[in-house]
C-alpha cells in the first residue's frame, strides 16, 4: 500500500490512519454545504442550464491544460463565451438564515485571444431574491490579466433577518455591456457558502458531511465527527466540553492479539471531568472493557497529573491495569505508541523511545470502535489537539516507532 504522504512512515499493518496535516489524503476540513448548485450538461454539447439563467450559454469542460493547470475530475469547470451583450448571469438562489455572511471563492481564466479586456469586470454577484438577503458584486479589478488562473473571493453579511439569497457567476455584468470583445473565460469549482463567521473552505460539489470531514488514509473506514471545534486554518481541536470523534474497524485492536496504537497530541488545558483526563484514544465501546491512551489530569486513573498512561479494562467495573510513563507540559506535542506483543509484553514509547514495559499478559479489550477526544461513557471530554491517529494490525519494532517519529516531527516542532 503506499500513500503517497512521507516514505518514512510505516504501512505494513495499517488497519486505520487519520492525519489533519496530509490535506490531499486525509483532511477535508469542517463539514460544509456549498450553496451554489453545479448542474451538468443537458446536451450532448456540453451546455449547461442553471436554475437562473441569463444571457449566452456555459459549457462544462472536463479536460484541457489551460494556463499550466490540467483539470482534473474532481473539478467543475464551466467556459463562457465572450462578446455579446446582456444579462449573463448564471446560478440559483437558497434560503439564507438571519445573521449569515455569503463567503465564495472561484477561480478564473481569460483566454489569452480576450480582445479589449476587461470592459466590464464583473465576475460574481449576490442578488436579494426576498427578505433581508444580500446584494452586491465583485469583479476582476480591471488587471486586465489573460492566460492565467486567477482567483476571486469576497463576502458580504450579516444577513439582518432570514430572506432568499441569489448567487450568480456574471462575466461581464448586465445591459449593454460585455467582459470582452470575444474570446472565453473558464470559471473553475465555484464555492458559495452561508455561515456564521468570515471563512473560505475548499470546494466541495454539494455538501460534505460530518463522516466526510476527516478521511481515513486506509481507506476502508468510516470516520464521524461530533462538535468539533474548527480552526482557522481548517484544522481542529478537541474543546473539552462536547467534541469528538469515532470510527469502527474491522482489524486492529483485539483483546488477545498483537497490536500498536499511536498518536500525536498536545494537551490545551483540563478535561471536562478534571478529576479524570484528557482521553486520546479510547476503545471502550460500552462503557465496559476499554484500551485507552489518556493523560491523567486529577488523578482519577491513578496516575500524577499531566502523566501520560496506557491504560486497560477488561470489563465492567473492572479496576484499571495501567502503564504509566512520562509527565509532559501542556502546550507541546508528543508521539506516543503503546505495542502489544500478545500476551507476552506491552510497551509504550514516547516521542520515539521506550519509556515503560509492562511484562507478561495485560489485559485489554476487544472493541472494534476507535474514539478520538472522548471517553466513551461520556463523562469526560478532551481538551487537546489530536492530528493524527494510527492504528496497526501487529505489534511495530522498536526501529518503527522510531521511524514514525522521525517521519513527523518537524511537523509538530520537535
Amino acid at each position: 500500500m503506499s500513500l503517497q504522504h512521507s516514505p518514512g512512515i510505516v504501512t505494513n499493518g495499517l488497519s486505520f490512519y487519520y492525519d489533519m496535516y496530509n490535506t490531499e489524503k486525509s483532511w477535508k476540513g469542517e463539514p460544509v454545504t456549498n450553496q451554489f448548485i453545479c448542474p451538468n450538461p443537458y446536451d450532448s454539447n456540453n451546455n449547461v442550464s442553471f436554475n437562473v439563467n441569463g444571457t449566452g450559454t456555459f459549457q462544462r469542460v472536463y479536460s484541457g491544460t489551460y494556463g499550466g493547470y490540467t483539470i482534473k475530475p474532481t473539478d467543475v469547470v464551466y467556459r463562457y463565451n465572450l462578446g455579446g451583450n446582456g444579462c449573463h448571469y448564471h446560478g440559483n438562489s437558497a434560503a439564507i438564515a438571519s445573521g449569515q455572511y455569503v463567503c465564495y471563492s472561484v477561480d478564473y481564466y481569460i483566454s489569452p485571444d480576450a480582445s479589449d479586456y476587461p470592459t466590464d469586470s464583473t465576475l460574481v454577484v449576490l442578488e436579494n431574491y426576498g427578505g433581508s438577503a444580500l446584494g452586491g458584486g465583485t469583479g476582476a479589478g480591471g488587471n486586465g490579466i489573460m492566460g492565467k488562473w486567477q482567483t476571486i473571493r469576497g463576502y458580504s453579511g450579516p444577513t439582518s433577518g432570514s430572506g432568499t439569497q441569489a448567487m450568480f457567476l456574471y462575466p461581464g455584468g448586465c445591459g449593454n455591456a460585455y467582459m470582452a470583445s470575444r474570446g472565453f473565460i473558464l470559471m473553475k469549482n465555484p464555492m458559495f457558502e452561508f455561515r456564521g463567521d468570515v471563512r473560505y473552505n475548499p470546494f466541495v460539489n454539494g455538501t460534505r458531511s460530518n463522516t466526510q470531514a476527516i478521511r481515513d488514509l486506509v481507506g476502508g473506514n468510516t470516520i464521524t465527527a461530533t462538535s468539533l471545534t474548527y480552526n482557522n486554518d481548517g484544522t481542529f481541536k478537541f474543546d473539552g466540553v462536547d467534541d469528538y470523534i469515532d470510527s469502527v474497524i474491522s482489524s486492529g485492536l483485539t483483546g488477545t492479539g498483537a497490536w500498536t496504537m499511536e498518536v500525536w497530541f498536545k494537551v490545551n488545558g483540563a478535561p471536562s471531568n478534571a478529576t479524570y483526563g484528557n482521553v486520546i484514544v479510547d476503545t471502550d465501546a460500552t462503557g465496559g472493557s476499554a484500551n485507552m491512551i489518556v493523560v491523567d489530569y486529577g488523578g482519577g486513573h491513578g496516575g500524577s497529573q499531566n502523566q501520560i498512561l496506557y491504560a486497560t479494562r477488561p470489563s465492567t467495573g473492572g479496576g484499571y491495569t495501567l502503564l504509566g510513563g512520562s509527565t509532559i507540559t501542556q502546550g507541546i506535542y508528543y508521539h506516543a505508541a503503546v505495542v502489544r506483543n500478545g500476551s507476552t509484553d506491552t510497551k509504550l514509547y514516547i516521542n520515539g523511545s521506550l519509556n515503560n514495559t509492562y511484562s507478561g499478559n495485560m489485559p485489554t479489550a476487544t472493541q472494534p470502535l476507535v474514539r478520538i477526544g472522548r471517553w466513551t461513557d461520556g463523562t469526560v471530554y478532551s481538551n487537546t489537539t489530536i492530528p493524527t491517529v494510527k492504528i496497526y494490525n501487529r505489534p511495530l519494532s522498536a526501529n518503527e516507532v522510531a521511524q514514525n517519529f522521525a517521519a513527523q516531527r518537524g511537523i509538530y516542532g520537535l
